[in-house]
């Protein structure tokens, strides 16, 4: 057997300080693992630092890391073989990492350390999931049976929302078979556990500001794959895309929806957008939902925004302006925008669940022009 052939790729992202990443591969098989002792760069020198840009293309010869398991890219040099970043074409090492900037101090940050300003919190369901564990009868594990101990609950954390959703889901369609948007997907569980059987959505399309975010959401999604059921790679898709943003955002999933979640996330979108912002995201959600489809939103209590008011500073300007309020948010829905309220529903939390996430969650529908409900 002859040597591996050279496959071409992109670097989709590279973390220098830890040393590793992820490339594109050219033939459109998935993400593949890079190790910076990997990348083909021409120095030894412990003072200088291999690095691959985002976008940068490459070759390297792929291979099954052997503790691991998983694919990975050895031998990595740019096209033709020749360095890849980290050396200029004439062989002069990069200059030395620069030392890590000092904390900013002010609005934006808390004690000393950047704040989550649009709501972006990392391990948000390491809190969350002290709530409940879900317990699914209809999941089936990656060879089809249904597990005899809580397969779901070992792979991915529960969330009460979901419970209490559930049944009322099945109940009258509103994600079974159809084409899901969940706005501010955070790590992506709540949109996992909406493409497994339990909830049965044809398509879901979750959706994050944050780049980092969506990467733990693309890692949950292996680990469920691999884990639990192989065919939510194909029904759950994750993309860094700001729904809110004047413009559209760069560029995103757009609908018809059947239904769109919004959980947690309009506090946010209020702080840092005010009145207005608040306003053209309905208008999007609205927009983008079929005739018939579904809202599931879950606002923030207004006590809580005072506590998140220095988390940037156009949250801190925008805050004193603000006359809209969370309680009167289903009235503007029912009032301005054609949805009509279908339900509010209340999750059960667990003895020793974090105080504050039983937050009422908010069923509308949109009407259609000629009055009936499609499906």
């Amino acid at each position: 057997m002859g040597p591996a052939a050279a496959v071409g790729g992109t670097c989709k992202w590279f973390d220098s300080t830890k040393g590793f990443g992820f490339l594109i591969p050219a033939d459109g098989s998935p993400d593949i693992f890079v190790h910076r002792a990997d990348l083909q760069w021409g120095t030894s020198s412990s003072e200088c630092q291999a690095t691959l840009a985002a976008g940068e293309c490459v070759e390297y010869i792929p291979v099954t890391d052997a503790k691991t398991g998983r694919p990975r890219a050895t031998q990595v040099t740019a096209p033709g073989g020749g360095h890849v970043q980290g050396l200029t074409p004439g062989g002069t090492p990069p200059l030395p990492r620069p030392p890590p900037p000092p904390p900013r101090k002010g609005p934006g940050t808390k004690r000393g350390r950047d704040a989550f300003e649009h709501g972006n919190y990392v391990g948000y369901y390491r809190k969350r999931c002290g709530q409940t564990l879900l317990r699914p009868e209809g999941d089936k594990g990656v060879s089809g049976e249904t597990p005899s101990e809580t397969s779901t609950s070992r792979v991915l954390p529960g969330d009460a929302r979901l419970d209490v959703l559930c049944s009322f889901a099945e109940q009258h369609g509103w994600v079974r078979d159809r084409v899901v948007l969940d706005v501010g997907c955070n790590e992506g569980v709540v949109s996992l556990h909406l493409g497994l059987p339990r909830f049965g959505a044809a398509r879901v399309h979750g959706v994050d500001i944050d780049p980092g975010l969506i990467e733990r959401a693309h890692a949950n999604r292996r680990k469920v794959r691999d884990r639990l059921n192989r065919a939510v790679e194909d029904v759950v898709k994750f993309h860094v895309h700001d729904y809110s943003s004047r413009d559209g955002g760069n560029a995103g999933p757009r609908g018809p929806y059947g239904a769109i979640l919004a959980l947690s996330v309009s506090k946010w979108i209020h702080l840092n957008g005010g009145d207005a912002g608040l306003r053209r995201f309905f208008a999007r959600l609205v927009g983008e939902l079929l005739p018939g489809g579904i809202l599931v939103l879950e606002p923030q209590r207004w006590g809580s925004y005072g506590r998140n008011k220095r988390s940037s500073t156009r949250a801190r300007a925008n805050f004193g302006s603000l006359t809209l309020r969370p309680e009167g948010f289903v009235d503007l829905l029912e009032r301005e925008y054609g949805m009509r309220h279908e339900m509010t529903l209340k999750p059960t939390l667990v003895d020793g669940a974090p105080a504050g996430w039983d937050r009422p969650i908010h069923v509308l529908r949109k009407e259609a022009s000629d009055g009936t409900e499609h499906p």
